[in-house]
C-alpha cells in the first residue's frame, strides 16, 4: 500500500488540536501560521479628540469595514478596497473625512443612533490609486482632483492647494498643509494634530488590524 504523508503545516494544525483539546486560541495560532506574509492595516482602537472639548472614539472592524462610535451612538464608517490601497493613505480622525490623505477609500459615511446618515461620500480613484474624485451621495455633488506630487497625493481639488512634508525614506506624507492650516500624523500614519486656527489634538490608544 502506498504511503500517504501530510503536509507538514497541516501535520501541525492536527497536533496542535489534539494536544490541547481543541483550545481556540491555538488553533488561531496553527491557523496563522498557515497564513505566510499576510499583509494588515493598523487602526487606532480608541480615539480621543481634544480642542474646546473632548470627544472618544470607540472602534471596531469587520472584514475590509472601519467603524467608530461616539457617546451620542453616532457612527463614522470607512469601507476600504482594499488593504494594500489603504495603506499608501493616512488615517484621519473618526469625524473627518479628507479625500487628499486617505486612500483606497471605498466610500465614508456619518450615521447617528437611528442608523440615518448625515454623511455619506464614495471615492474614486485611477489606475495608480491616486484620488480622482469625491462623491457626495446625499446632495449628488462630485468634487475633483488633479495634480500629483511623486507620492500620490494631490495638489490641488476642491478649490484647495495642498502641500506635503515627508521624512526620509517615507512615501506617506507626516504633515498635510494648506494655507495657514495644516495637519500632522504619526508613524503609523495616524492623525495626531490639526491646525484650523486653533490646534486640536487626537490621542489615539490601541490598535486594530484588517488584514488581507
Amino acid at each position: 500500500m502506498q504511503n500517504r504523508v501530510l503536509p507538514f503545516a497541516l501535520l501541525l494544525l492536527f497536533s496542535l488540536h489534539w494536544h490541547c483539546g481543541g483550545d481556540s486560541k491555538s488553533d488561531s495560532l496553527a491557523l496563522a501560521l498557515l497564513i505566510p506574509n499576510r499583509s494588515c492595516l493598523v487602526l487606532p482602537k480608541t480615539v480621543q479628540r481634544q480642542d474646546s472639548s473632548t470627544t472618544t472614539y470607540q472602534c471596531s472592524v469587520s472584514g475590509l469595514v472601519y467603524t467608530c462610535i461616539d457617546s451620542s451612538g453616532s457612527s463614522y464608517v470607512r469601507t476600504y478596497l482594499s488593504v494594500e490601497t489603504a495603506k499608501l493613505g493616512l488615517i484621519e480622525a473618526p469625524i473627518l473625512n479628507s479625500a487628499i490623505s486617505q486612500r483606497g477609500l471605498e466610500s465614508y459615511m456619518i450615521l447617528d443612533s437611528s442608523n440615518v446618515a448625515s454623511q455619506h461620500y464614495t471615492f474614486i480613484y485611477d489606475s495608480s490609486q491616486r484620488i480622482v474624485s469625491m462623491k457626495d451621495e446625499l446632495f449628488s455633488l462630485v468634487y475633483t482632483y488633479s495634480n500629483y506630487d511623486e507620492f500620490g497625493f494631490p495638489k490641488n481639488g476642491n478649490g484647495g492647494t495642498f502641500s506635503y512634508t515627508y521624512t526620509t525614506g517615507s512615501a506617506r506624507p507626516n504633515k498635510i498643509a494648506e494655507g495657514g492650516f495644516f495637519s500632522d500624523y504619526d508613524s503609523n500614519g495616524w492623525l495626531t494634530h490639526e491646525y484650523v486656527g486653533y490646534d486640536i489634538y487626537d490621542e489615539n490608544t490601541g490598535t486594530l488590524e484588517i488584514c488581507d
